[in-house]
């Protein structure tokens, strides 16, 4: 039996933007996906780190697919960070960002 593909999702929209949901079920049909994303808007921030702010970190569920979802306090770059770091449990084999409306 193969394994499906670690797929990590992030973007600089959001988590709730329409652009990455539409993307989450995409993944969804190609492996197993864990998203980490921004909590709010953070557009033009893609390379940007947190360096003077604790970052935060909550589990959440906005639909019914198979996908775990984090939501971020921090930007694009510290999700990916976080999630290699402290959420996955192997190196995702994809990181995927997007979709931009």
């Amino acid at each position: 039996m193969t394994k499906k593909p670690l797929i990590l999702v992030t973007n600089d929209d959001g988590i709730n933007a329409p652009g990455i949901r539409t993307l989450i079920s995409v993944m969804n049909t190609i492996g197993d996906v864990v998203v980490v994303a921004p909590d709010s808007p953070q557009s033009g921030m893609g390379h940007a780190i947190t360096v003077d702010a604790t970052l935060y970190v909550n589990k959440v569920t906005f639909d019914d697919g198979p996908q775990k979802e984090y939501s971020c306090s921090g930007t694009p770059a510290d999700c990916v960070k976080l999630a290699n770091r402290e959420l996955l449990t192997r190196k995702p084999d994809l990181c995927v960002s997007g979709i931009n409306h």
